[in-house]
């Protein structure tokens, strides 16, 4: 699972079979999603609430996107979503501000972060071309 992970080229190329091990993988993991549901709905609530889960996984991945997807950013990102919300919360019993305002305040953070991104990539890419072009010449 580790290797198939890390490359699934290289995975394959050793001979593993990776649709088998992705099966596998995600089978264990919604296996294990499913019982921790089943033990807070059958064990802490007796019953399932209509907000038991207000986007916390929309919430997730876009914290992990914040973050890079390493640990310390996904730390960072995770602290200043939960401040939008308690934020918005506060904001909406004080000044009457909608709680809506907060999604959007998200999505803006969302997408200045994956324009970062993509224009880190694009400015590596033509400095590394520059560099080429130069070795040639």
């Amino acid at each position: 699972m580790r290797v198939s992970g890390y490359n699934l080229q290289a995975a394959a190329y050793s001979g593993i079979d990776t649709r088998k091990n992705i099966l596998l993988v995600t089978f264990l993991a919604g296996g294990v999603a499913g019982l921790a549901g089943v033990s807070e709905v059958l064990g802490v609530q007796g019953r399932l609430y209509a907000l038991f889960s207000p986007g916390y996984g929309f919430d997730g991945i876009a914290v992990a996107l914040i973050g890079m997807n390493s640990p310390i950013g996904i730390i960072v990102g995770a602290l200043l979503f939960g401040a939008f919300r308690a934020g918005g919360n506060r904001m909406q019993m004080r000044a009457q501000v909608p709680d809506a305002i907060v999604s959007v305040i998200q999505a803006f953070v969302i997408i200045a972060v994956v324009a970062s991104q993509m224009l880190l990539e694009l400015w590596n890419e033509h400095r590394l071309k520059k560099q080429q072009e130069s070795k040639e010449a």
